[in-house]
């Protein structure tokens, strides 16, 4: 499983990006304010995936991995593909998740 810890509601989940984002979201996060690059379909926040590779199709380049705590009224699960997993979850609050490794394509 990608949880980290399921009962507390703590999972691993991906977001993609340009190489050269890299360098400011390890020193200063996502910013779920900021205008995004691919639209925001399910409102205000920032966008991951538990799959690492639905989040390439937005970029190739690379692919962040964050510690998320799901927390009641600050996330939204979309597209539930099977038991426990979603393709896209929005988190409106960045002290919810943080990054913790970068994978290099």
């Amino acid at each position: 499983s990608s949880g980290i810890n399921a009962e507390y509601g703590e999972i691993y989940g991906f977001h993609a990006t340009k190489i050269e984002n890299v360098p400011s979201i390890i020193r200063s996060n996502l910013d779920p304010n900021c205008e995004p690059v691919h639209g925001r379909r399910f409102g205000k926040g920032c966008y991951f995936s538990e799959f690492p590779e639905f989040t390439q199709k937005y970029d190739r380049e690379c692919v962040l991995m964050f510690r998320i705590l799901l927390v009641e009224g600050f996330h939204f699960r979309h597209n539930s593909v099977q038991k426990g997993f979603c393709e896209q979850i929005v988190i409106k609050d960045a002290n919810f998740f943080k990054p913790v490794y970068v994978l290099y394509f």
